[in-house]
C-alpha cells in the first residue's frame, strides 16, 4: 500500500507568507538539533487542493509506472536536520531564490523558463513521519503541461547550518498532466438565461484565449467579446454575451479550439466542445415568441376570441 501523506501542515511563520492550508500543533520547537550535512527525507507532490493526498518522489511509485502530477502542484523537501536558510531566502523575504531550479526537459526554442518561489521552514512540516526542516516550493505560475521538469538542488545553497553540502541525489523528475479544458454549460435541455456568461474552466494557468475560443449559432460564428481570466479563479477563462445579452430560445455551440495554449505555450492539442440553449420569451398567452415571429403557432387571441393582428 502507498502512503500519500497529505499537505495539510502549515509551513510556520518564518516561511514568510507562503503556507500549505491547515494548521500545525506547534511551530515554536525545535524539530532537530543536529548538525552535519543534511539529507533530503521526503520531496512531496501535492495537488492544488491541500487536502487530496500528496505523493513522495522519493518513495511512492505505482507498479511498473510512475505518478503524473497537475500543473498546478506544489512541493515541500524535507530534510533530516536544520538548514542554512539565508542562503535559500536572500533577504528579508521569501523571493526566487537560486537554491533549486525546476527545468522543462525537450522544451521549445523560445519557451519560458520555470520560475521557483522558494521559502524555508526550520520548525518544518508535522505531517511526515519523519518530520523535519522543510523549503516549500512553489513554481510560478505553474509548471507546464503535459512535460517532464527536472527539480535540481543546488548543493552549494542548500547546506547544514555551518556549511555542510547537501549529500545524496540532487537532481529529481516529475511528469505534468497534458492540458485540459472543461466548458462549464447547464445540461441539455435547461433553458440558460440570456445573460449567461460561459466559463472556461483549465487544470492549470491559461495562455491568452482570444482567437481560440468561438461561438457559433446555426453553423455561423457570432462576434464574442475578449475572452477573460476570471478575477477569483486564474485557471478560469470568461465569455460574456455580445452586447450583454444571446438571442432569446437559440441554441449556441461553444468552441475551444485545438491550438488553445496554456501559460508555457502547450497546446490542448484538440476542440473541447458545449452546447446551450437560451430561454425563449412568451407572450401572456403562453406561445413561444420566437416560434409566433417565425409564423409558428396559432398566436395569442384577442379578448373577444379572435386573432390578433
Amino acid at each position: 500500500m502507498i502512503h500519500r501523506p497529505r499537505l495539510s501542515a502549515k509551513v510556520c511563520a518564518a516561511a514568510g507568507g507562503l503556507a500549505l492550508m491547515g494548521a500545525a500543533p506547534s511551530c515554536e520547537r525545535d524539530i532537530s538539533a543536529r548538525k552535519g550535512s543534511p539529507e533530503l527525507r521526503r520531496l512531496l507532490v501535492g495537488p492544488p487542493d491541500p487536502e487530496a493526498p500528496s505523493v513522495d518522489l522519493l518513495g511512492d511509485a505505482p507498479d511498473g509506472g510512475f505518478f503524473t502530477h497537475s500543473p498546478l502542484s506544489r512541493l515541500i523537501a524535507v530534510f533530516d536536520r536544520p538548514l542554512d536558510g539565508g542562503k535559500i531566502e536572500p533577504g528579508d523575504a521569501p523571493g526566487f531564490g537560486p537554491a533549486l531550479s525546476i527545468t522543462w526537459m525537450a522544451a521549445p526554442p523560445g519557451a519560458p523558463a520555470v520560475r521557483t518561489m522558494l521559502a524555508y521552514s526550520p520548525g518544518g512540516t508535522l505531517d511526515t513521519t519523519p518530520p523535519g526542516p522543510a523549503v516549500l516550493i512553489r513554481p510560478e505560475p505553474a509548471l507546464p503541461s503535459g512535460a517532464m521538469v527536472v527539480i535540481t538542488f543546488d548543493k552549494e545553497r542548500i547546506t547544514g547550518k555551518e556549511g555542510e553540502i547537501l549529500v545524496g541525489k540532487e537532481i529529481h523528475r516529475l511528469q505534468t498532466d497534458p492540458f485540459t479544458a472543461t466548458i462549464a454549460v447547464p445540461k441539455q435541455g435547461t433553458d440558460v438565461p440570456r445573460t449567461f456568461a460561459i466559463r472556461i474552466a483549465f487544470n492549470t494557468v491559461p495562455g491568452p484565449a482570444r482567437g481560440h475560443v468561438r461561438v457559433t449559432r446555426d453553423g455561423l460564428d457570432i462576434p464574442i467579446p475578449p475572452p477573460a481570466v476570471d478575477a477569483t479563479a486564474r485557471t478560469v477563462v470568461v465569455v460574456s454575451p455580445p452586447g450583454g445579452l444571446w438571442a432569446e430560445g437559440a441554441t449556441y455551440k461553444v468552441l475551444v479550439g485545438k491550438d488553445m495554449p496554456d501559460h508555457f505555450g502547450v497546446k490542448l492539442g484538440q476542440e473541447v466542445m458545449a452546447t446551450f440553449t437560451t430561454v425563449g420569451l412568451t407572450f401572456d398567452g403562453g406561445i413561444d415568441a420566437a416560434a409566433a415571429m417565425d409564423g409558428e403557432g396559432e398566436g395569442p387571441t384577442a379578448p373577444d376570441g379572435g386573432a390578433v393582428d
